[in-house]
């Protein structure tokens, strides 16, 4: 737990040199909390609990429903081969559509009604175009709207937008394949592993702004990084390397920046 708590912290301040938006609007984080919160009970196997906290965090900024994926895949897969689904799949999932539907019930009732969801729905159509078309961010969307031919990584936006329409075919096609991989290995792993395979899904299938990345802290967790085995635990170490690497290579030219 100390390990996990310490790597979000890293993640998110270090890693990405949100000092600005962390202090300055951190109850704008509780999707971030509340995801977290759903991994961690869904591990406990609180299911109902864990459906809770990723309904609000789903209803919040959507791309942590994705996380949904390994419930529903499970129980899909038992109804196809005509078997009862596990109970706490459907434990999970009937949870997660109740209070997706009471907290859409309870919004309605604030002054705006379904227009504040029409809004909501627009902004993050909005947001998710601004996101492919500008720096820093992270999906794999965004490696398909790059200009590879020259050393610019930073191409102007009209040329990349000119580069998402091009690509979007090949990006469809590598993006699905993917997903569908990621959805036979989850019927392969246990609950916990199978729920961060939808961190994969998330990557695949939408663009965020780096700092999302802090989500990436859940890999942690991940029961094949049990330090009770010796390989693991240099895995473990490993991973930490690289993270401090990158967190330095991406600091360092902003701090440069500040100095001149």
């Amino acid at each position: 737990t100390l390990v996990s708590t310490a790597a979000f912290a890293y993640l998110v301040y270090l890693f990405f040199g949100n000092a600005g938006r962390w202090f300055g609007g951190y109850f704008s984080y509780d999707w971030f909390i509340l995801t977290v919160w759903a991994v961690v009970l869904h591990r406990r196997r609180q299911f109902a609990p864990a459906a809770a906290c990723l309904a609000y965090a789903a209803m919040m900024r959507g791309f942590p429903g994705l996380l949904a994926l390994y419930p529903a895949v499970q129980w899909i897969a038992s109804v196809a081969r005509l078997r009862t689904p596990e109970r706490r799949h459907t434990v999970f999932l009937v949870s997660l559509v109740l209070c997706c539907a009471a907290i859409f019930g309870a919004t309605c009732l604030m002054r705006g009604g379904v227009v504040a969801l029409e809004q909501w729905l627009d902004k993050l159509t909005v947001h998710r175009q601004q996101h492919i078309l500008t720096e820093s961010r992270i999906g794999l969307q965004y490696l398909f709207a790059q200009n590879y031919g020259t050393d610019i990584w930073e191409v102007p936006i009209d040329v990349r937008e000119q580069l998402v329409r091009h690509y979007e075919p090949a990006y469809r096609v590598v993006a699905l394949t993917l997903v569908a991989l990621s959805a036979l290995a989850m019927l392969r792993r246990d609950d916990h592993d199978g729920l961060l395979l939808g961190l994969g899904v998330i990557f695949f299938t939408t663009v965020l702004s780096r700092y999302y990345f802090s989500l990436g802290a859940l890999l942690l967790t991940w029961k094949t990084l049990d330090a009770s085995r010796p390989t693991n635990s240099v895995s473990a170490r490993y991973l930490f390397a690289l993270l401090a690497l990158f967190a330095v290579q991406a600091a360092f030219p902003q701090v440069l920046a500040r100095q001149r």
